[in-house]
């Protein structure tokens, strides 16, 4: 793209971006964004909404899964939660339960949670023609392994 695109309007710049380049609905799809839908990033504290960090509110959360929903999203990859401790598998599938809308053409997207380089957790990923599969690694010992078709 000729520009960089401000963070605060990422979401109309993905709005035009897959209607400009997604034609065919059975296109896969991988999203990879900063902030996810983890505890952290949602603000939640103790299983309920206490920080003002939200870096999703519902409403965002909705309008994304609205705009998404229709697409072909096999995985979406987010980072930030450093030592991702809450996280020990780093797959947190985001379900339809997370948003309040309807109507839902899907139950949930794979959503995996990187961790941070700086504390020695990684992603590694392998695409195949109908495959996906994630290995989460701490300094070079792979943790987990979660692998899907298609």
């Amino acid at each position: 793209h000729k520009s960089i695109q401000n963070p605060f309007r990422a979401f109309s710049f993905l709005k035009q971006d897959l209607a400009a380049h997604i034609k065919d609905e059975t296109t896969p799809i991988i999203l990879i964004h900063h902030y996810g839908f983890d505890d952290f990033s949602r603000g939640v504290v103790d299983g309920e909404i206490k920080t003002k960090a939200q870096w999703w509110s519902a409403e965002e959360r909705a309008a994304y899964w609205n705009l998404i929903q229709t697409y072909n999203v096999i995985a979406i990859f987010t980072g930030h939660a450093h030592s991702c401790e809450a996280c020990e598998n780093c797959y947190l599938p985001w379900a339809k339960e997370h948003v309040s809308v309807k109507p839902i053409s899907k139950n949930s997207i794979p959503t995996f949670v990187s961790g941070a380089a700086r504390e020695d957790y990684y992603l590694e990923v392998f695409i195949y023609e109908s495959y996906l599969e994630v290995f989460r690694s701490y300094k070079e010992e792979v943790k987990y392994r979660y692998a899907y078709f298609f």
